[in-house]
């Protein structure tokens, strides 16, 4: 959807021990940025072992935008206000979980943002 010139943007996916790392919304192109509005992350399985963490990210490995607890199931809303959270240019939103001593937990993110 296109709004005065701004084309909405988003994702859904999970991320767990067999798939560590998640992209939620791809790159938007080169010279564009986007930026993050609102969304949910929802820990499904919580972490075993201790030290577990889920992380919304800037890009894949990049710097870390959120970071929450994994090691016990979560709901968490997130609102990064109207003018957004600018991202790097042509980078991606990714979603992580890492940090488990025993397995990494799994966490579905949903989030919408716009370019």
């Amino acid at each position: 959807m296109e709004l005065s010139g701004y084309r909405f943007v988003n994702g859904t996916d999970l991320a767990s021990n067999s798939a560590a790392d998640k992209t939620i919304i791809d790159t938007p192109g080169e010279g564009k940025r986007i930026r993050l509005v609102a969304g949910t992350v929802v820990v499904t399985t919580a972490a075993v072992g201790g030290g577990g963490v889920v992380k919304l990210e800037d890009g894949v490995n990049g710097s870390v935008i959120w970071q929450a607890d994994a090691n016990s199931l979560g709901h968490y809303s997130l609102d990064f206000g109207d003018i957004g959270y600018p991202l790097s240019v042509n980078t991606l939103l990714n979603l992580t979980v890492e940090g488990a001593v025993t397995t990494q937990a799994s966490a579905r993110a949903t989030l919408v943002g716009y370019v």
